[in-house]
């Protein structure tokens, strides 16, 4: 099997924390003789009925830096669990779960869509109905052309069920799951959406949504982060997050459904280019740092970020009764 960094380090993580992580294959995805392993992890309490964590990275393969930061974080986290008595006390209250390179062939083979050239973040069935930009919001003209979303009617793509269905597994068995997928390659400042993407609706928990950024605001005044709803950026066809918060209410049609959070990190990466802009000639150099100064910066300017989200899952309860 051909490997690369992330995924080595990904495998390494997993190897040396037997006790400490529960990886599962979730999928596998084959080019010739090669495979491609799809891994799930667990950290902290597995018990249904707590709080989740979901962190994702690598949906489009030529941006690497999302998986990297997403690594970055659960080093560190497995690190801290090894000394720090009240992050192992944390880990009591919470399920982390997490798929760092959803799309590792994409990312072996540097490019943006999975081996049959769809591009995973367009790839599921429900059409974008506002400020749609064509092609980008998505085309099923042909895979050679960039967003494309797969032929209409034909099942989603394996990486895009594997993520669905590990998602589902545990927002079924959670009554909060808050997500992060960390991607790069929009505009100058680095930001924060939120569903939808298929239109301008309020998605069904934002006011829990909308609490929480108040605390985070507040408890981090001077963030970084411009926030939005992803149609205020551009309109998506097929969007993954859209089509999980839309079957959670599907499934939970009967019952009160589980509070669902999905939030999308998207690193503004036309900051690194205008910096450097011969780094456009090479591979995925539009979306991620080149410069090693640049890329430890990244690994460490989102930091904060993920520990709120974890600390927020934990006492969610707090603010989420918060009016």
């Amino acid at each position: 099997m051909k490997s690369f960094y992330e995924l080595e380090k990904l495998e390494l993580l997993i190897k040396n924390n037997p006790d400490l992580i529960h990886a599962e294959k979730l999928e596998s995805v084959t080019s010739g003789i090669n495979e491609f392993p799809i891994w799930g992890l667990r950290i902290g309490n597995g018990t249904p009925g707590l709080p989740v964590l979901a962190l994702f990275g690598g949906i489009h393969g030529l941006e690497k830096v999302g998986s990297q930061a997403v690594l970055a974080f659960l080093y560190g986290l497995i690190n801290r669990l090894k000394w720090d008595s009240t992050y192992q006390a944390l880990l009591d209250e919470v399920t982390i779960i997490s798929i760092p390179i959803v799309n590792p062939a994409g990312m072996f083979f540097h490019r943006r869509s999975n081996l049959n050239g769809v591009d995973l973040m367009r790839n599921a069935p429900q059409d974008a109905k506002e400020n749609i930009h064509y092609p980008v919001s998505g085309q099923r003209i042909s895979s050679r052309l960039p967003w494309y979303r797969g032929r209409k009617g034909e099942d989603m793509e394996p990486e895009a069920v594997a993520l669905n269905q590990f998602c589902e597994h545990y927002i079924d068995q959670s009554p909060f799951l808050l997500s992060l997928d960390v991607h790069s390659g929009f505009g100058l400042h680095d930001r924060l959406w939120y569903p939808y993407g298929c239109n301008s609706e309020d998605f069904p928990d934002y006011p829990q949504f909308e609490r929480m950024y108040r605390t985070f605001t507040e408890t981090f005044p001077y963030h970084v982060y411009k926030t939005e709803s992803q149609t205020d950026s551009y309109g998506i066809h097929g969007d993954l997050w859209d089509f999980i918060t839309l079957e959670n209410q599907r499934r939970h049609s009967q019952c009160k459904a589980p509070t669902l959070i999905p939030l999308t990190l998207e690193l503004g990466s036309w900051r690194w280019v205008k910096k450097n802009p011969t780094q456009i000639f090479g591979k995925g150099g539009m979306f991620n740092p080149v410069k090693r100064h640049r890329y430890e910066r990244t690994m460490r300017r989102h930091y904060h970020l993920f520990d709120f989200l974890l600390h927020a899952c934990v006492n969610y309860k707090l603010w989420e009764s918060d009016k």
